[in-house]
């Protein structure tokens, strides 16, 4: 049951209509293959090579993409424990390989605990608790929700009271800043806020770039005056990454006295920090697209698209304010002849100084945007009257008057 929901998730995570997992050598769960027309040795010979090509009935030889789970050693001569996923038509994004190879590793964990008897109930909480948040990061859930979903299973999924996820200050990344927390006094969390890089069990894991585990946090030399105070006995923490590079941790804290935390507990949290590595960068993926799709990508500016959104976001605003706006739109006279005689580069540069003149000009809530070629526009919102646009365009065409030099040439 849980093999099967698992491989499920993954396809739907990966947008494939065909994937499987291989355990032990032999298929143990497949989805999008009828009764009979499983393709078995393809599938082992894919797991073998870590790719080859997979049969889908009505389309043909399909690349697989393989990801693979770590549950055991394999012993030579053996078929690897994998997740082979087919999907015809384009192969997977580097985005969607990281996010395979993620929910592998965490059917892997499942795996693990799976053989554990004495964990049956923690072992469906986990594939349950994994299986949610990996879905939310697919159907691109907001990320304070995602990592707030984190932080809830590490709570549910180890029992303590007092789990956070701190990131790096984007101002300043030797400070740490909380992005989400349970369980935590007034007290507590301003002690977690703003707090350095290499400070606490949490702040430790980030600067080593390690699992750090204290089971005695209360003779720990780095233990936090508040959280001593409050009789934590134990506390563990593990690094959180985006592309590679250490933002922040994930850490959690026992009041229990006595507490230790298993081998099993603490690739738990290692699992749930990867979840939460994979919903950041997953997240400024999204970002940097959306940026890049609004944005044009010479200046900077807003593109045509944004200002018209922009545009009737502001007129409906005026119009049940009963405010004013205008627009200012402005192009370059023989801009063809800088292009014709410098060359496009230099033209280039030209749009770039220009960009960096109307901004200079503008208000701090006024938006400038490149519609395209030489043409640029300004949306000046919540004017008093007629006469500060007026102020403005005299301040552009002041801006614009000053000469510019490009290469050499004015």
């Amino acid at each position: 049951m849980a093999l099967r929901l698992g491989v499920e998730r993954i396809a739907e995570a990966v947008g494939a209509r065909n994937a499987a997992v291989v355990l032990d050598g032999v298929v143990a769960a497949a989805q999008g293959w009828r009764a009979g027309t499983l393709p078995t040795e393809a599938l082992l010979h894919a797991a073998t090579i870590a790719g080859g090509y997979v049969p889908v009935p009505a389309v043909g030889e399909v690349g697989a993409a393989v990801a693979r789970l770590e549950v055991g050693e394999t012993p030579a001569g053996k078929v690897p424990d994998a997740v082979v996923v087919v999907r015809p038509g384009a192969p997977l994004t580097r985005v969607e390989l990281t996010l395979l190879r993620g929910m592998a590793s965490s059917l892997a964990l499942t795996v693990r605990l799976l053989r554990t008897r004495d964990e049956a109930k923690q072992r469906q909480e986990l594939f349950e608790g994994l299986s949610e948040i990996q879905r939310s990061i697919s159907h691109r859930a907001p990320l304070p929700e995602v990592l707030t979903a984190i932080v809830e299973a590490t709570h549910d999924l180890l029992g303590d009271d007092l789990p956070a996820l701190l990131l790096r200050d984007a101002e300043d990344p030797a400070i740490l800043n909380v992005a989400a927390a349970l369980g935590l006094d007034g007290h507590q969390r301003l002690m977690l806020e703003r707090r350095a890089v290499g400070e606490g069990v949490g702040g430790q894991a980030v600067s080593e770039g390690r699992l750090v585990v204290v089971d005695d946090y209360q003779g720990h030399p780095g233990a936090m005056e508040a959280f001593r105070n409050k009789d934590v006995s134990a506390a563990m923490a593990v690094p959180v990454h985006e592309n590679g590079e250490i933002i922040g941790s994930l850490m959690t804290a026992s009041r229990v006295p006595g507490r230790r935390y298993s081998q099993p507990e603490q690739d738990i949290l290692s699992s749930l920090a990867e979840h939460a590595s994979l919903a950041l960068n997953d997240a400024k993926t999204v970002a940097a697209m959306t940026h890049q799709a609004l944005h044009d990508s010479l200046t900077g500016l807003p593109n045509r698209v944004l200002f018209h959104d922009r545009l009737d976001h502001a007129t409906a605003r005026a119009e049940r304010s009963g405010g004013r706006l205008a627009v200012l739109f402005c192009d370059l006279d023989r801009f063809k002849t800088v292009n014709d005689s410098l060359g496009h580069q230099a033209g280039d540069d030209l749009l770039v100084e220009v960009a960096r003149r109307l901004g200079s000009c503008l208000r701090g809530g006024d938006t400038a945007a490149r519609l395209g070629g030489d043409e640029f526009a300004i949306l000046l919102e919540e004017l008093e009257g007629p006469e500060v646009a007026e102020t403005i365009a005299d301040r552009v065409l002041e801006a614009l008057a000053e000469p510019v030099r490009i290469r050499g040439r004015e």
